[in-house]
């Protein structure tokens, strides 16, 4: 059974083997347009370039030119202003933190304050703290300074009715 898969195969192969290649004429281009592209080559003449340009055709060239300026000045600043957006969010995430963290920092510190007060009064308001409740008697009155005079201010000199008298003669 292999043996005949086997023959098979090469007879095929040979099949295929005895098959002509093709001819190197048969790539080739044929005569008849050969010759017809000589003639119409022949008949192709330059264009004067002395001829005068239309101004519409001017103005559009020199559009076209500005547009060259302008899309490359465009494509130039294209990166540096996607850098500087980068940079600037990667500022503001930076800072944010910060101020997180100051925040998150202030709050620690009141509850501490807090904390200490609570404690000063729960130790004031035990007996053997040393503190002495407030009472009429032991409170310290403090008498008013007696007043004084106003300050009187030196008086400007009045304004001049006459502007034009102070302007220097050169103006």
């Amino acid at each position: 059974m292999y043996q005949s898969k086997v023959s098979d195969l090469h007879s095929k192969a040979s099949i295929v083997s005895k098959v002509p290649r093709r001819s190197r004429k048969a790539d080739t281009v044929p005569t008849k347009a050969v010759e017809l592209g000589r003639r119409q080559e022949q008949q192709v003449r330059q264009l004067d370039r002395n001829v005068a340009v239309p101004p519409w055709l001017k103005s559009l060239l020199n559009v076209q030119k500005g547009a060259k300026v302008v899309f490359a000045f465009v494509l130039g600043t294209i990166p540096i202003v996607y850098g500087y957006t980068v940079y600037t969010q990667d500022q503001w995430k930076n800072q944010h933190g910060q101020l997180n963290r100051l925040r998150a920092k202030e709050q620690q510190q009141t509850v501490m304050n807090e904390n200490l007060k609570h404690q000063q009064a729960e130790a004031a308001e035990r007996p053997d703290s040393g503190f002495v409740a407030p009472t009429p008697d032991r409170m310290v009155f403090i008498s008013p300074a007696p007043a004084r005079p106003l300050k009187q201010r030196p008086q400007t000199p009045a304004a001049n009715p006459n502007p034009a008298a102070q302007t220097p003669q050169g103006y």
